[in-house]
């Protein structure tokens, strides 16, 4: 899967995936220093990261507004989550928890 075929899967528009596509790339970067996802999965992001966090999307209420990310790692799910909810449901907030202090610091610069 790639950026486009993704953005047709989940009907987002071209300022979400311009978006997860910024997070990709920032993704990418850290990962050079920072173990924030398997070594081999980064080059399948758009199906390994991107799709299995959008997919909770399609399972969850669509009132819900409070999402928590208990050891949020690399931002998966909840920085995809909350790039896709800005737009479908622009009153969730996410809430990611982490206890790395590296991985913490990329959060704060991904946000």
């Amino acid at each position: 899967m790639n950026a486009e075929e993704f953005a047709q899967t989940y009907h987002v528009s071209r300022e979400t995936l311009t978006k997860l596509m910024a997070y990709q790339a920032l993704l990418g970067k850290w990962q050079q220093s920072v173990n924030l996802v398997g070594p081999t999965s980064l080059a399948a992001f758009w199906q390994r990261h991107a799709a299995d966090s959008a997919q909770i999307l399609r399972h969850a209420p669509p009132v819900a507004k409070t999402w928590l990310d208990l050891g949020s790692g690399g931002g998966l799910p909840g920085l995809v989550l909350a790039i896709m909810l800005a737009e479908k449901n622009p009153d969730a907030r996410v809430h990611m928890v982490e206890s790395d202090r590296k991985k913490a610091s990329f959060l704060r610069v991904a946000l």
